[in-house]
């Protein structure tokens, strides 16, 4: 329920074995203006086996998998469905960070500002009412 938004691999990475390795996490928001929380929206993630997780968000729009409840291999899809129903596609893989290293914090990819060298944070709904591509 802590620093929504920010990067949680940074420091759920395992190294210290406290906090606890994160294979994947991020933050959900409402709009990609507005740093509402998504509250109960459910990402769905689908690796490269065929593997799948759905994770829920929590009240600080959070939503986290460990290594025992789902280690994915790289790459994953990703879809976000809010809690009215809309869904958001992510058009690309998640293969990593620009690294050789896969990596599942969505919040290495997806920060602020928007622009060439992010998509902006994750949301389920754009400011003007529609659903992101």
């Amino acid at each position: 329920l802590h620093r929504p938004g920010q990067p949680c691999l940074l420091c759920h990475d395992g190294a210290l074995h406290d906090p606890q390795r994160f294979t994947v996490a991020g933050t959900v928001y409402d709009t990609p203006s507005e740093r509402v929380a998504s509250v109960g929206a459910t990402v769905n993630l689908l690796d490269a086996n065929g593997s799948s997780a759905q994770l829920h968000t929590n009240a600080a729009g959070n939503f986290y998998a460990t290594p025992h409840q789902y280690d994915p291999t790289f790459p994953m899809q990703a879809t976000v469905t809010g809690p009215a129903g809309q869904t958001a596609h992510m058009q690309t893989l998640i293969e990593g960070n620009g690294t050789i290293e896969p990596n599942g914090g969505c919040a290495s990819c997806h920060f602020d500002p928007q622009g060439p060298n992010s998509p902006g944070h994750v949301c389920v709904t754009l400011d003007d009412g529609g659903t992101p591509p």
